[in-house]
């Protein structure tokens, strides 16, 4: 029986982090490992990272945006522009330093409030010309059903 690529891979994980358990190195970088996991399986790869995080470093380059979440610093190239690279480097906990989350979720909050004040604002002029077209179809059915009335009474 042949694995795939996603337990291959999760199988040289756990060979991996069992050597890491025994003899733990100082840093360690995984290139494109979690390319062939599904979405459970990069969660429980992402775990067990965060776990042995304490005894070793990691490198991880990857593609995959759920992995780039649990990063303490990313570090990316970027093309500004054509045949010009831009090395960057994130680092969370001081994108939080100097961007409170009270802040962002506050401001997150305004702006929804902003927009369904917007939307309430915006629904009686929606309905206003549905009311007058319903108002002028009634109207003009009203001459038909009167004569309907005229010729069942004849």
């Amino acid at each position: 029986m042949l694995l795939s690529g996603g337990e291959k891979t999760m199988t040289m994980i756990a060979l991996l982090f069992a050597i890491f358990r025994s003899r733990p190195a100082p840093f360690c970088i995984l290139d494109e490992v979690d390319a062939p996991l599904d979405e459970a399986n990069v969660d429980r790869f992402n775990v067990i990272v965060r776990e042995f995080m304490d005894q070793s470093q990691f490198v991880v380059i990857t593609h995959n945006k759920k992995t780039m979440s649990y990063a303490d610093v990313l570090y990316g190239i970027t093309m500004p522009e054509p045949g010009v690279s831009k090395r960057i480097a994130i680092k969370f906990d001081e994108i939080e330093k100097h961007l409170p989350m009270d802040e962002i979720d506050r401001a997150a909050r305004d702006a929804r409030k902003a927009a369904m004040a917007q939307a309430e604002a915006a629904k009686p002029t929606e309905s206003a010309p549905a009311e007058e077209e319903a108002a002028s179809l009634s109207e003009a059915h009203a001459p038909v059903e009167a004569r309907q009335e005229q010729a069942v009474a004849q």
